[in-house]
């Protein structure tokens, strides 16, 4: 382990809950590095990243003891129950933001708990890892505007007076965005198959 990180969260001198983050460096591949993080809150339980790096070990303590320390006088500094529960949270994005996107995760929180869950180092394998798949803007974009339709839909269902003034040019301009979603798609798979003509 190269590194243990401890947030507490207390009231009236007692320990409420405990998030904890671990630095890990895969003994397979150097260039991996695991984080895994435990929660005692209620919502508990435990998530595991891997992250590709080349960084080495005394770049990433360096710039994790810095972090930590600014995200530990928060938690000391603040008052606020909330505030202080959102913090650790925040520290996990750091990761994502030092290392780049992970190439794996396993994650089991609330009671969805994943089998051959491992907490020491010894058990860690790269193999148990699922992919994180990766969602195209495009897509995004598509699913977003399904979501913002039924949400028109509904209030135009219940003549919410608003709604009723532009539900007909915004229903307009989403056929008119899966129109083009279609078109694309249909143009994709067209030129793609000519491509592969020309290449076969």
């Amino acid at each position: 382990m190269l590194k243990k990180y401890v947030f507490t969260m207390k009231r009236n001198n007692q320990i409420i809950s405990e998030d904890t983050f671990e630095i890990i460096r895969s003994k397979k591949n150097r260039n991996k590095i695991h984080v895994i993080e435990k929660t005692t809150s209620m919502s508990g339980g435990r998530k595991e990243m891997i992250y590709q790096t080349d960084k080495s070990d005394k770049e990433i303590i360096d710039h994790f003891n810095q972090k930590y320390s600014e995200y530990d006088k928060k938690m000391k500094e603040t008052k606020s129950f909330f505030k202080q529960n959102a913090l650790p949270k925040k520290f996990d994005y750091e990761f994502d933001l030092y290392f780049g996107k992970p190439i794996g995760e396993d994650i089991h929180f609330a009671g969805k708990k994943r089998n051959n869950a491992r907490d020491s180092e010894e058990q860690l394998s790269d193999n148990h890892y699922t992919p994180i798949p990766k969602r195209s803007p495009f897509s995004k974009s598509l699913s977003s505007s399904i979501g913002f339709t039924m949400m028109l839909y509904i209030l135009h269902f219940f003549n919410v007076e608003f709604v009723e003034k532009v539900y007909e040019p915004l229903l307009y301009g989403f056929v008119y965005f899966v129109g083009m979603f279609i078109g694309r798609l249909i143009g994709s798979w067209i030129f793609g198959i000519k491509q592969d003509k020309k290449t076969s």
